[in-house]
């Protein structure tokens, strides 16, 4: 009996604990996200306005795709939002 309610007692502590962390897992992660998802967003607005302002400018097509092949090679190595 007393070792019964002691199990309870050290198994309701335990699971409120583990709860507890899953829940703020679970917070963290869809922070992780959503910080992805804002990374990814300002990406795709640097893409276009770089896009639009060699279009602009008259940019050559071939100084235009160096252009834009060195902002991916930034992407991938500094902004790999699958990290977050």
């Amino acid at each position: 009996m007393i070792i019964s309610s002691m199990m309870t007692a050290l198994g309701s502590a335990i699971g409120g604990q583990v709860i507890d962390y899953l829940k703020t897992h679970q917070e963290q992660v869809q922070f992780e996200k959503m910080q992805g998802e804002i990374l990814e967003g300002w990406v795709f607005k640097i893409r276009i306005a770089v896009r639009d302002e060699h279009r602009r400018q008259g940019v050559s097509l071939e100084t235009h795709k160096a252009v834009m092949a060195k902002i991916e090679e930034v992407v991938r190595d500094e902004f790999d939002t699958t990290k977050l």
